[in-house]
């Protein structure tokens, strides 16, 4: 947690003689924060807030970081940075343990491949790549041997992928990013804060602050008015749900184990509940390989309908990629996914890297203790490649069965 609180303590400016108040107010704070479990990680005597006019304010340290113990471990430096920033407070820079801290991936922003050229023709250079993927020698790698298969073909479809994804730009959503903020909203803020700056240092202008406060946040209330009534003038049926989810009552924050814990405390205890190992876990067998004939073969038409049946709005897996994505390689070079599924019937394998998922938790409804694991579910999101190969075997086993009269 990093702010302006503006608080003096004895702890991070012990060279200040501080006001019986000021020193009462920062004790208590410091006290607070022991017991929540926080930490103030400043350097003690290093000023965070040097003010425009130092007659009538000292420098003081009013500017905290601070971290719990499951942070704490994680810092390594806590430095100042002696450069204005458009304020009278001066930058901080907080290093963590980048091993330790998990950093949100950027994701592929998928509809902006440019799949066809202006002339709405297929786009000339992704349809060469493609066209170059199977080729010996190239991106993709014949398997020739049960030792290393699952590897290799974890190597040609990972090589597949990263290539799609250098031909989509990166789009870094943020759970702060505003649909309705406009630059006139920016240039209002700013002419705010200036006024609220000059109130702070000078003590003057507290009715044009006002004044400016009450049209900046006159013009935030009505942006997200005219958002809103804009997106339920043109929504769909498919936005129902969307706006169901922004008008409906907001629950607390539900963490399986409870928020006493740390991190890596809630994933053991989820783990532990949703995946306990197994008692008689199974060995694995050797790879045989299975020579395919005619019939076997996968061919275009069969993946064609069973990427019809996938929906371009299913969450991908861990690796990012849509159904609409397979599509469109489909379309362009339709030899690529038959070659890549058959690798799999050939050799009997499932790749770990196939194996992988995204797991969402879900808390059921009306449960009385949200500690409890068993008061929340688990949605596994697979690897969508992983899901068109099992359905075309889905697909066959199904055939077989009902020729065979067991279903």
């Amino acid at each position: 947690m990093v702010g302006d609180l503006n608080v003096h303590t004895a702890y991070t400016d012990p060279m200040t003689n501080l006001e019986p108040g000021e020193r009462r107010r920062g004790e208590h704070y410091m006290r607070l924060a022991a017991l929540r479990g926080y930490t103030i990680i400043n350097t003690p005597g290093i000023y965070t807030r040097f003010p425009d006019n130092p007659t009538l304010h000292r420098p003081s340290v009013i500017d905290y970081t601070l971290a719990n113990n499951s942070l704490l471990a994680k810092v390594s430096k806590w430095k100042d940075v002696y450069q204005r920033s458009g304020s009278d407070h001066i930058i901080i820079v907080t290093e963590l343990d980048s091993e330790g801290v998990a950093h949100a991936r950027a994701s592929p922003d998928w509809e902006k491949i440019k799949w066809k050229d202006k002339e709405g023709e297929p786009n000339p250079v992704i349809e060469s790549a493609l066209k170059r993927y199977l080729i010996e020698g190239n991106e993709y790698k014949e398997i020739y041997k049960a030792e290393g298969a699952e590897e290799r073909f974890g190597d040609n479809l990972g090589r597949l992928i990263q290539m799609v994804k250098n031909w989509a730009p990166q789009k870094n959503p943020t759970r702060w990013s505003k649909a309705w903020w406009t630059a006139d909203i920016t240039e209002l803020r700013r002419v705010y804060t200036s006024a609220a700056q000059r109130v702070r240092c000078y003590g003057s202008g507290v009715e044009e602050r006002n004044k400016a406060k009450k049209v900046y946040k006159s013009a935030i209330d009505k942006a997200k008015r005219k958002h809103w009534n804009n997106f339920l003038a043109s929504a769909t049926k498919n936005d129902v749900w969307t706006a169901h989810q922004f008008t409906k009552q907001r629950q607390p924050v539900r963490i399986p184990g409870g928020h006493n814990d740390s991190p890596g405390q809630t994933s053991q205890k989820i783990m532990e509940h949703f995946f306990p190992p197994s008692d008689d876990p199974i060995s694995p067998q050797p790879l045989l390989r299975k020579e395919l004939v005619d019939s076997d073969r996968v061919t275009v038409g069969e993946v064609s309908e069973t990427l019809e049946k996938c929906s371009n709005k299913s969450a991908p897996g861990p690796d990012q990629v849509p159904h609409g994505v397979w599509k469109n390689i489909h379309r362009m070079e339709g030899k690529i996914i038959p070659k890549l599924a058959e690798d799999m019937l050939e050799w009997g394998i499932h790749p770990p890297m196939l194996k992988e998922s995204t797991g969402i938790i879900l808390p059921k409804p009306g449960k009385k203790d949200y500690t409890d694991c068993a008061s929340f579910r688990v949605i596994a999101l697979m690897q969508t490649f992983s899901k068109i190969v099992e359905r075309i075997v889905n697909k066959r086993l199904m055939a077989i069965a009902y020729k065979e009269d067991m279903y």
